[in-house]
């Protein structure tokens, strides 16, 4: 329903800025406030059964959230400047209705300190967040990482598109065993290198003093190398907690792709490895689909074997 959601939405709030009882200096003004909202939940409440979702698309800048669960916007179609976004964040504050925010094409370093420190304080409900295309540097990766740090809210986190590197990559690793609801990361493309996948697989390490709830690591089209899937093929050899990894499009070779076929042999929670887009040859794609692609439990008395052969011959320690 959310595609009617959106359309209707839309279209109540031009017929709004066209109606003759609109007020002359736009929607900004409070005899206008809160108006297209009612009007949009009560059809898409007829229309497709209920959806509380609200897709702020030239609705007031006054920001009347109540009643909305997520909070849709890209800051260059809604022409938003950064004073919107500041405002809205702070309107989040002390708000538990809303718990997903879409916010593309845009946020800039302070928007990210008002984001970090809405999540640092714990005074939000937000679960989901997409600031992909935002034009993140590493800066803002670690305002936001200070946020997830003690937060038990957040379990999905998207910054795709952005221009996070190294540093910004080991801020966000560091925040993992603090993050107690993130289950999901999702940083394609960007640029954290094989330094930003070192991070994450110390962070990602069963010998870390509090293992992170991280199940979903996206690090496609990071120019990780051969070199980064190394240190992540440590964590895999150690059953991490890892259950989905995305390594596509990252420049990997044959050396990459028989690390991970025999990080494999001892796994048996990873359920999905993306390595599209990369040099590995078709045998080795091939063993590793193979291998994921057997019963949970097949897999764990193969691993289990695979490590009492690893023991035998001393390669599990120096493994570890």
């Amino acid at each position: 329903h959310q595609p009617l959601c959106y359309n209707l939405c839309y279209k109540v709030c031009n017929l709004c800025v066209r109606s003759e009882t609109a007020p002359r200096q736009g929607l900004g003004s409070r005899s206008c406030q809160g108006r297209p909202m009612r009007v949009l939940l009560t059809l898409a409440s007829l229309a497709a059964g209920s959806c509380n979702d609200c897709y702020f698309r030239q609705l007031t800048r006054e920001w009347n959230v109540q009643g909305c669960s997520g909070v849709f916007l890209s800051k260059q179609h809604d022409h938003l400047s950064d004073n919107d976004v500041r405002r809205l964040l702070y309107r989040l504050e002390g708000n538990n209705e809303v718990h997903t925010l879409v916010l593309n094409g845009g946020l800039s370093k302070s928007g990210a300190e008002a984001l970090g420190s809405l999540l640092q304080g714990g005074a939000s409900a937000l679960a989901a967040i997409d600031l992909g295309n935002s034009e993140l540097d590493d800066a803002s990766a670690k305002s936001i990482a200070r946020g997830l740090g003690n937060n038990s809210m957040v379990h999905t986190l998207t910054l795709q598109g952005n221009n996070i590197g190294p540093s910004g990559a080991a801020a966000l690793a560091a925040a993992l065993p603090n993050a107690s609801a993130l289950h999901t990361l999702d940083l394609q493309d960007n640029v954290v290198g094989s330094t930003g996948a070192r991070a994450f697989a110390t962070a990602l390490s069963i010998a870390a003093e509090a293992p992170p709830a991280l199940k979903t690591l996206m690090l496609g089209g990071n120019g990780i190398g051969d070199e980064g899937v190394a240190h992540l093929a440590g964590v895999l050899v150690q059953n991490g907690p890892l259950k989905v990894l995305d390594l596509s499009k990252n420049r990997l070779s044959a050396e990459a792709g028989e690390a991970l076929v025999d990080a494999l042999e001892t796994n048996h929670v990873l359920s999905a490895v993306s390595l599209v887009g990369n040099e590995i040859p078709h045998d080795v794609l091939q063993r590793t689909t193979k291998w994921l692609k057997k019963d949970a439990a097949h897999r764990r008395k193969l691993a289990e074997r695979r490590r009492r052969q690893l023991a035998e011959t001393g390669r599990w320690q120096e493994e570890l």
